[in-house]
């Protein structure tokens, strides 16, 4: 039986053709043709995305175009999210756009006994991708992959989103066409079989 799949293409070049949005097409077509929906929202190009710069901001209503993949949120079953990273993180474009996504308690609501909060987004598994300039082997043992894991848990896990699959594409300027149409044939594999 066919699922909803969202894809959430991070890069922040809006006019596309990089690596990322190679990706994204890969594994959107391949889930396609397995008979899965796929959706694919490219942040970058969102009308209105700004930072948010008020906290009493996150209690507001989304605006109408987060709003909307707001939607597609709770409409999906599974959720990738591609970004290339940047200064060991993701851009502050997609962090923005998490931002503008958890408002009105859309990820986390309030617990009215205290403690942990309502986690809004249980029932939906998640696959991040992540493209870089340095080896991944480097990422994670030198940088323990902190930029990557508190998307994880300070956004992902905490709203109830498992499991969380990571893939780290390292060296992406240096493996050449070749390596890429490798990594390209992973992320359809991945597509097909919804991992």
């Amino acid at each position: 039986m066919g699922r909803n799949i969202l894809i959430l293409q991070g890069h922040p070049d809006g006019r596309g053709g990089h690596f990322c949005h190679a990706l994204a097409s890969a594994y959107a077509e391949s889930a396609a043709k397995a008979g899965h929906t796929v959706r694919t929202v490219e942040i970058a190009r969102l009308e209105g995305l700004a930072f948010m710069t008020d906290p009493a901001d996150f209690a507001k209503p989304a605006p109408a175009p987060i709003a909307a993949v707001q939607q597609a949120v709770m409409e999906c079953d599974h959720i990738v999210i591609i970004f290339p990273l940047w200064l060991g993180m993701l851009p502050a474009i997609l962090k923005a756009f998490l931002e503008q996504l958890s408002r009105a308690e859309f990820a986390l609501g309030a617990n009215d006994k205290g403690g942990w909060p309502a986690q809004n987004l249980k029932g939906r598994s998640a696959h991040v991708i992540v493209t870089m300039g340095m080896p991944a082997f480097a990422f994670r043992l030198f940088f323990r992959a902190h930029g990557v894991k508190a998307l994880e848990t300070a956004f992902l896990r905490i709203s109830g989103i498992k499991p969380v699959k990571n893939t780290y594409i390292g060296g992406v300027e240096a493996i050449g066409d070749k390596g890429r149409q490798k990594w390209l044939e992973r992320i359809r594999n991945a597509g097909a079989k919804l991992r």
